[in-house]
């Protein structure tokens, strides 16, 4: 621990020790971090799938209930239709007569009917024949009614059965009506007070849940509230929850708050069942989700840092052990290096830096063998401008004395001409075009020597700005010269083509000499594949290995000859994707 302490208080938070505490803490707060925010979403899923689970089976118990209701209801109206006093009643052109004892089996037939008619408010049967409504309070005229907003659902119906919202006379209370439409005789109306229906709704919804009965629609049949969310319901903002598969919870948002819901299709009727959960209700629960969550990972954290203080010492003791043992070098026992592993790098390092003058001397050797041989590079290039500068001294000089127009003076001015493109400086890579050009110097200065001879150059403009290595061509040329045209004469032809074939880009350099014997050719191949310079052929394998490396090796040599004939070189340099001529 003092050997830590040293360090911290020596190098603080550039101490090795801090780095790997830093680094191992952040992985594990990383980690961990990944695993509550997975945990946390997950319980969050969790709870929210609990709350569609409870909206499924709120819509359930209210689907059973409702449509047992509407369907006891429904029985209602039709034993009604179906008994003597109704058929009397509505046939009967004095209507009033039979409404006491139409009213008396109608609530003989309620009592069979206990489940189902304490959430009747009243029951109307309307005569069309009198214009006349018989209730439980007695009967009157139409127009003479208090209660008559049904009427205008009675009258645009198309269907038997019609079931619709609506307050009694535009008053307290709010109702639902069951009418069912008898062609040409009058309606069975039956109203169901919700105030007693939703105490029943209600008690299963809780205080969290929103019940809703809505028509295919959009229309609110009924609701436990009467609160911004019928608006909502009937403009199709919750259409998730409206249209999603039945029967399934669904969670949607909307307006920044967060709804569960399921629905459920009713048995029997137009209209579905839904169970509507503002997940705001639950807070608590989430409240205390992020409450554990937020203690876990504080625990995570507190054994994280321990757990990444106890590996940064231990990675670090090495490397404390290492400098120590560097720093108490003359204490080290020699006698056995490899007891230890430290103590063998340690002794390793000090051996190292005991030999750093030994390599000290050594590079200065190297630096001073490299500035000789970029002495004698200097001196290189002053040979040839010596050698040009004095042949134009004696170009002058044989101009002045013998005229432009000696041989002797054009020999020199040619040869001048050609040492002036081999050393020019700045350039090993040069265009088909300058070499063309510098053959035809080079060759007119082989006719003077050798006599005169044709060249023949064929090459499109296309192919001048094909790129190729310094006095590559030279050789090839020369070698046409000495060992095939030279005994021919005015005769002679040495000829230099280019032209594509295929991906290929095609050299050809011919002549029409005394030819080569197979083994003459076996031996330029040699001295191609030969690793070093050395033989027969030297500038020939000098030029075509500076085309390889120009070209990474995507090249090829051919040699076809006919002794007393003819000599044919074929140079392929391969243009698949035709990159290797620039633009003129």
């Amino acid at each position: 621990m003092k050997t830590i302490r040293k360090f911290i208080k020596k190098y603080r938070f550039n101490s090795i020790l801090f780095g790997y505490f830093m680094r191992f803490f952040f992985i594990i707060f990383l980690i961990f971090g990944i695993i509550i925010i997975f945990v946390y979403n997950t319980s969050k899923e969790n709870v929210l799938d609990d709350i569609c689970i409870d909206s499924q089976y709120k819509s359930k118990l209210t689907k059973q209930i409702s449509d047992n209701v509407f369907k006891e209801i429904e029985y209602i109206s039709a034993n009604i239709f179906v008994s003597r006093d109704f058929n009397l009643y509505m046939k009967n052109e004095e209507s009033m007569i039979y409404i006491e004892a139409l009213n008396g089996e109608i609530s003989s037939m309620l009592s069979s009917y206990a489940a189902v008619s304490k959430y009747i408010n009243s029951i109307y049967v309307y005569s069309v024949k009198n214009d006349f409504v018989c209730a439980s309070s007695g009967g009157n005229n139409l127009k003479k009614f208090t209660d008559n907003t049904w009427y205008k659902h009675y009258d645009g119906m198309t269907e038997e059965i019609d079931i619709f919202p609506r307050y009694i006379n535009n008053s307290y209370p709010f109702v639902i009506t069951y009418m069912r439409k008898i062609k040409n005789l009058g309606a069975i109306i039956i109203n169901i007070d919700l105030d007693k229906f939703n105490e029943t709704i209600r008690s299963l919804a809780g205080n969290s849940a929103k019940i809703m009965i809505v028509t295919d629609d959009n229309e609110i049949l009924y609701s436990t509230e009467n609160d911004d969310m019928n608006t909502m319901v009937e403009n199709g903002y919750l259409s998730d929850i409206l249209l999603f598969k039945n029967g399934k919870g669904k969670i949607t948002r909307y307006d920044k708050n967060t709804y569960a819901g399921s629905n459920m299709d009713s048995e029997y009727y137009d209209w579905k069942y839904i169970t509507i959960i503002n997940t705001k209700y639950m807070s608590e629960r989430f409240s205390d989700i992020r409450y554990y969550i937020f203690l876990i990972f504080i625990a995570f954290l507190l054994v994280g840092f321990i757990i990444s203080f106890l590996y940064g010492i231990v990675s670090s003791n090495v490397i404390f052990s290492l400098v120590d043992m560097i720093d108490n070098n003359d204490k080290i026992n020699f006698g056995n290096l490899k007891e230890n592993e430290i103590k063998y790098l340690s002794t390793r390092i000090i051996n190292i830096m005991e030999n750093n003058e030994t390599l000290r001397n050594k590079l200065s050797e190297q630096f001073e063998k490299c500035d000789m041989y970029k002495m004698n590079a200097l001196q290189q290039s002053i040979n040839p401008h010596f050698i040009n500068n004095t042949l134009s001294c004696i170009n002058y000089d044989l101009v002045y004395k013998l005229g432009e127009e000696d041989g002797s003076v054009k020999s020199i001015v040619l040869l001048t001409r050609l040492i002036g493109y081999c050393y020019k400086e700045g350039f090993t890579v040069s265009t088909l075009s300058r070499e063309v050009e510098f053959l035809k110097i080079y060759t007119e200065l082989l006719k003077m020597r050798y006599g005169d001879f044709n060249f023949e150059i064929n090459i499109k403009k296309e192919f001048y700005n094909l790129r190729l290595p310094r006095l590559f061509l030279q050789p090839f040329i020369e070698n046409s010269v000495y060992y095939g045209i030279e005994e021919r004469g005015v005769d002679g032809l040495i000829g230099l083509s280019c032209e594509r074939e295929g991906e290929d880009i095609v050299i050809r350099i011919y002549d029409n000499g005394t030819g080569m014997t197979e083994e003459a050719i076996k031996n330029i191949y040699k001295s191609i594949e030969d690793e070093y310079f050395s033989g027969h052929s030297i500038g020939i394998r000098n030029s075509y290995c500076r085309l390889q490396l120009l070209y990474n090796k995507n090249t090829s040599i051919k040699i076809e000859s006919d002794e007393k004939s003819y000599t044919e070189i074929v140079i392929k340099i391969s243009d698949e994707n035709n990159e290797l001529i620039c633009p003129l």
